[in-house]
């Protein structure tokens, strides 16, 4: 006897034409079985199985069922699946054919190959597939105008008016340009053309001057004004305008008694001198005109007093110079008039 471990069926076979049971069916032991269709109690097999159909257990039914091969199970074989390898091309492949289980693996193209590929193509080509407007490439025509266009006289924010060896450009904000212009201070500094000097008006103290912008030293010389105070006569004062002469002269009427007082000038720049004349008029001849000095901070020589007198018939000569604090005044000439 034989037996079946998958449906838990006995299936007895005798010597005698006797028949044995499986699942109740009656089968002739001479029979031959040749095929599963035969063990009908085992299998549920249709008449016509086709390709790739597989035996399948059902618990259910205790039978095995025939279905298609949808995977699962073991799956395929390792010897199922294969490689090839095609010709190098591009950045090269891989694919796989899902009916014949071949991957088919393609290489890129070598760096030698991709650069005869581009050789190739590159010699079938010219400037003539560029269009002139690209601005891709230059002809020498282009080239030319580029060139002749790049003159500074072309650019509209250069004026070149009065351009001359040694000019500069220098930018105008008001114009919005680069001008031309002379070369002032820095580089290889100015020229001793650059430099002149003019004549100013006269001045009581004179000076020298000079404008950075336009190189120009301006002498004004010191012009000596004359200014003619007139007659002071005993007992009065004289102050003396700087501003209206750096010269002032005063006629002072001698007296048998009393004094002319001398204030403090006015208008006095530091480091201003200014000439007092003092002239001895009227009265009799030998009679003097005392003088008072009455000069805030005045400083006078040592031998001299707060006060002087003028003969009739002469004339005094004094400076008086200011500091800017002090004043010092000192007497120049005294002789007779003529």
């Amino acid at each position: 006897m034989t037996t079946w471990p998958s449906t838990n069926k006995a299936v007895t076979t005798t010597t005698d034409a006797a028949a044995d049971s499986i699942s109740g069916a009656r089968v002739d032991i001479n029979k031959t079985i040749s095929n599963v269709n035969d063990i009908i109690d085992i299998f549920n097999i249709p008449a016509s199985p086709t390709d790739n159909h597989i035996l399948k257990y059902n618990s259910s039914t205790g039978q095995f069922d025939v279905e298609a091969d949808t995977g699962g199970g073991s799956g395929i074989a390792l010897t199922d699946l294969s490689v090839s390898t095609a010709s190098a091309s591009g950045n090269g492949s891989l694919a796989y054919n899902n009916s014949t289980g071949v991957f088919t693996f393609t290489p890129a193209a070598t760096f030698t190959s991709f650069n005869s590929d581009f050789d190739t193509r590159l010699a079938s080509k010219d400037t003539g597939d560029l269009s002139e407007g690209s601005n891709l490439y230059y002809t020498n025509a282009r080239a030319d105008a580029r060139i002749a266009a790049a003159s500074i006289n072309a650019l509209t924010d250069v004026d070149t008016t009065g351009v001359a060896n040694n000019k500069i450009l220098k930018y105008n904000s008001t114009t919005s340009k680069f001008e031309i212009a002379d070369e002032s201070g820095g580089g290889s500094g100015i020229a001793l053309t650059d430099l002149s000097v003019t004549v100013g008006s006269n001045s009581h103290n004179g000076g020298l001057s000079y404008n950075n912008s336009t190189g120009v030293f301006t002498h004004n010389p010191v012009s000596p004004t004359w200014n003619d105070v007139g007659t002071v006569a005993i007992g009065g004062s004289i102050t003396f305008n700087y501003l209206s002469a750096t010269t002032q002269k005063v006629a002072v009427t001698a007296g048998n008694s009393g004094n002319i007082t001398v204030n403090t000038p006015t208008n006095m720049e530091q480091g201003a001198e200014m000439t007092l004349i003092f002239e001895g008029v009227g009265g009799s001849p030998g009679v003097d005109a005392d003088m008072l000095w009455n000069i805030t901070n005045l400083k006078v020589d040592s031998n001299l007093t707060a006060g002087f007198n003028v003969e009739h018939g002469k004339f005094q000569v004094w400076k008086i110079i200011y500091d800017g604090s002090n004043y010092y005044a000192y007497k120049a000439n005294n002789t007779t008039l003529t």
